[in-house]
């Protein structure tokens, strides 16, 4: 979390701060991917969608409906971690 907690120290944009998040708690955690997803929830729409990890590639895209349905939806809806 070194890296994550670095990258939020610097003066970069937006984008490279989440990136350098998402990278950072990659390796933290070991983590084979990991997608950070922004969204607008009065707009129902995702703003910007941050992969991270050897297998990054591997992660879909999806769209807002499917993020609101399940146990993400869920998260969202309650405002608790699952």
């Amino acid at each position: 979390m070194y890296e994550a907690s670095r990258a939020l120290t610097k003066l970069q944009s937006l984008p490279e701060m989440l990136q350098d998040a998402v990278n950072g708690a990659v390796n933290a955690l070991q983590a084979n991917r990991i997608s950070l997803i922004l969204f607008d929830q009065e707009e129902r729409r995702i703003t910007k969608t941050v992969r991270g990890g050897p297998g990054a590639d591997l992660v879909v895209d999806i769209d807002f409906q499917e993020l609101i349905e399940g146990l993400s939806g869920w998260v969202i809806r309650y405002g608790e971690p699952a």
